[in-house]
């Protein structure tokens, strides 16, 4: 885990594969009620200018590059602001001694602290949106609260 932490190659075929599956799952996701009144809560709730509000779709998984991730692994895969978690039968004192010594050498860097706009609550307080397209067996309900509290959400589901 520490080599591939602090020597990371970033092979292309790694990142193919990984779209491949991101593609495989956008594409259940469009059958998926969960999934598609998610990503309706999550623009609903922060705006589509919000990074919270952002959707991945097969466009914007087009333009992510290898570039892009060697720098986002650069800029912001720091031990700063990171955590080991380590959980077992294992004593503290063990515990620490193979951290330092596995990633003792993890240099601290400074990391960009992005601000973002409050989201603002919609003009309109209250809606409901119906998506309902026909190859559902099921139907799904969400409630959400519009604010930035992302902890209270309800969720219903009918048989």
């Amino acid at each position: 885990m520490a080599d591939v932490l602090l020597n990371p190659t970033f092979p292309e075929e790694e990142l193919a594969k990984a779209k491949t599956r991101t593609e495989s799952a956008l594409a259940s996701n469009k059958d998926d009620a969960n999934a598609i009144a998610g990503d309706v809560a999550s623009v609903l709730r922060y705006g589509k200018d919000h990074p919270y509000g952002e959707v991945m779709t097969e466009a914007t998984l087009g333009k992510i590059t290898l570039e892009q991730i060697k720098n986002h692994y650069q800029t912001y895969l720091k031990p700063n602001i990171s955590y080991l978690v380590i959980v077992g039968d294992i004593s503290k004192a063990d515990a620490m001694a193979k951290a330092e010594k596995y990633f003792g050498k993890w240099a601290a860097g400074d990391v960009p602290k992005h601000q973002y706009a409050t989201p603002k609550a919609p003009e309109k307080r209250k809606w409901i949106l119906f998506i309902n397209p026909e190859q559902y067996s099921r139907s799904l309900i969400l409630l959400i609260r519009l604010c930035c509290n992302r902890k209270v959400r309800m969720l219903f589901r009918a048989a």
